[in-house]
């Protein structure tokens, strides 16, 4: 038994696009923004067993107010989970900005998902492609913090925002995470996109398991 994000993170360690690596951080965009650390091939947990909650990690203590009323407001996903873009997507088309979203989605907005978002893109929609750049940049600033705090090798972005743009996103969060970490803190960290997709959680629990049998730790040996 553990956190799907932490298993999901083992998995893209142990057989995904950070293969071979034992210190992994995944950062997962969904709904919100799960995270998990894996460290010297082990999921780290910590003392108080919650490590990894990177969404709620703060980039201005003053700043948007999580959706969550429970969750302390200005934190990574309270500005780059997929109800807050889908917020401020919202938001910037009642300002009056022109943008395809409405018709792709009938005016329905319970229709607004990631896969929406890659069609407007493909459109050329300037009102996502504006809430997208800033996601990356959130997000970005979420690596730079993470290479500060726990330098690992990979940095593995996955989740289904990830799935339906990742192209979009991925070299822009690069781009910022670069130009906001210390000049040696990124050095030969590689920021990539998830391989396992849904996948990851199941093949992650069945790594974890024979990992941690007598197989897997002869395995190692």
């Amino acid at each position: 038994m553990d956190n799907d994000v932490n298993i999901g993170t083992f998995g893209e360690a142990a057989i995904g696009a950070a293969q071979g690596s034992r210190d992994v951080v995944g950062i997962f965009l969904g709904t919100g923004i799960g995270g998990g650390i894996i460290l010297n091939n082990d999921i780290y947990h910590g003392f108080t067993k919650t490590a990894g909650e990177i969404g709620h990690t703060t980039l201005n203590f003053k700043g948007r107010k999580h959706p969550l009323k429970t969750a302390p407001q200005g934190t990574l996903e309270a500005y780059a989970g997929r109800i807050a873009i889908m917020k401020r997507i919202k938001s910037l088309i009642a300002q009056g900005k022109p943008s395809v979203v409405p018709q792709l989605i009938h005016g329905n907005w319970n229709q607004l998902k990631s896969s929406v978002l890659k069609k407007a893109l493909k459109k050329g929609d300037a009102v996502v492609e504006k809430v997208l750049s800033e996601t990356a940049e959130y997000v970005g600033i979420g690596v730079a913090n993470i290479a500060h705090i726990l330098g690992p090798e990979y940095i593995v972005l996955g989740g289904g925002i990830m799935e339906a743009v990742g192209d979009f996103l991925l070299p822009r969060i690069i781009a910022i995470a670069q130009k906001r970490a210390l000049e040696n803190s990124l050095k030969g960290v590689k920021i990539v996109e998830a391989k396992l997709g849904d996948d990851a959680i199941i093949l992650g629990a069945a790594m974890w398991a024979f990992k941690n049998t007598v197989w897997g730790t002869q395995t190692e040996k």
